[in-house]
């Protein structure tokens, strides 16, 4: 899951490098992906956890 998290934060930044925002910019946004990313699949998680018990 934390690498899944990692790799959309990377894609993220990485992109909007790539159309042209500023460095300071894409750095916040892949933070926030990889920060909501990683929270979705730490739900995700826990839902299924929760079903097997």
């Amino acid at each position: 899951m934390a690498l899944a998290s990692i790799i959309v934060g990377l894609l993220a930044g990485i992109g909007w490098v790539v159309l042209g925002g500023k460095l300071l910019a894409s750095l916040k946004t892949g933070s926030a992906a990889l920060a909501g990313c990683f929270t979705v699949c730490m739900g995700a998680v826990a839902y299924v956890h929760r079903q097997d018990s």
